[in-house]
């Protein structure tokens, strides 16, 4: 998962655990702008990264399907009571992680 959708995730309000196997900063996106190290370790700002069984629970009843199509994964919420909800990713985490964003924003 990349930087980038993890602080999605967060700013989604994915519950974020203190577990450093599970995180992602963007130290090196900060140290290639320009700051020298010390200043980028003050300024990095740390994400959770999920295990895929974490985001299926989080969205809870509103997915209804993972499914392989193609090269990529397809997930959606395909609710009648509700506005369908489908997106598409690389890898299962990644297209779950979309419809938690999709969900949650």
């Amino acid at each position: 998962m990349t930087y980038k959708l993890a602080k999605q995730l967060k700013e989604a309000g994915f519950p974020q655990y203190d577990n450093e196997q599970r995180q992602i900063d963007n130290y090196t996106e900060l140290r290639e702008s320009g700051l020298d190290c010390e200043q980028a370790t003050k300024e990095a700002e740390v994400c959770y990264i999920p295990e895929l069984e974490e985001l299926i629970d989080a969205c809870g009843k509103e997915m209804d399907c993972l499914e392989r199509l193609g090269r990529g994964w397809h997930v959606w919420n395909g609710r009648l009571d509700k506005k369908e909800i489908a997106v598409k990713g690389k890898t299962p985490l990644e297209a779950v992680a979309k419809l938690y964003i999709k969900l949650n924003t």
